[in-house]
């Protein structure tokens, strides 16, 4: 905005100088982030609280290890080491599903098999 606003100077006739161009480049640039401070810092208080839908979600895969509620247990998939989180215990090559997605971090389900 400020190197427009110098150009728009310029082109209404201000002399085209080195000075000229820090200066105005300059207080520019400082009144228009004056000016838009406030705007731009509400803009980032604001969140959206939906859920992001994932392409992982509904993906089927066997367990490496075994698993139990509050154990910790790692899944590498797509370069990332994924951490498990399921609601029962389960054995190592059960075959289950991802039921949602956090960062960095897989809930999953026991696929049904009937």
């Amino acid at each position: 905005m400020a190197a427009l606003g110098t150009a728009l100077l310029f082109f209404l006739g201000v002399p085209e100088t080195w000075l000229n161009a820090l200066l105005g480049t300059g207080v520019l640039t400082a009144l228009s982030a004056a000016l838009l401070w406030k705007p731009l810092k509400n803009m980032q208080l604001k969140t959206e609280t939906h859920k992001v839908k994932s392409d992982l979600i509904g993906m089927e895969f066997e367990l490496p290890e075994d698993i139990k509620p509050g154990k910790t247990t790692h899944f590498r998939f797509s370069g990332i080491k994924w951490q498990l989180k399921c609601n029962s215990e389960e054995s190592a090559g059960t075959r289950v599903k991802v039921t949602d997605i956090e960062v960095g971090i897989m809930h999953i389900a026991v696929v049904d098999e009937s």
